[in-house]
């Protein structure tokens, strides 16, 4: 593991996706040890686990943005994945201000 700001960074290749979620799981514990859990299907969006992945930042936030169903999310989350944790939480609540309200979408060209 590298180090990061005084953080440990985990690698892509080492972050779990088969830990489970509940209090005191591993991934409870661990938020940066484990990715976030993708988004279910085109069209919903967990504003919870995109603020669970701005607050583990770095490979876990890397592997959150991959997940998000539609492109124009994807690049909103890549567009603060090196900024603050304010600006991610900002970006999860524009996400979900769209798709929970259907104001100004963007339409999907990818």
């Amino acid at each position: 593991m590298a180090l990061d700001g005084g953080c440990a960074s985990v690698p892509p290749s080492e972050l779990r996706a088969d830990h489970s979620r509940g209090p005191g799981s591993f991934c409870a514990l661990n938020p940066e040890g484990c990715s976030p859990p993708p988004a279910s299907t085109p069209g919903t969006f967990d504003l919870d686990s995109c603020f669970k992945a701005c607050d583990a930042g770095g490979a876990a936030l890397e592997s959150y943005c991959r997940s998000l169903a539609e492109t124009w999310q994807r690049q909103l989350c890549w567009s603060v994945v090196q900024g603050s944790k304010a600006a991610c939480k900002g970006m999860c609540s524009r996400i979900n201000a769209c798709v929970s309200y259907s104001t100004a979408c963007p339409p999907d060209e990818g």
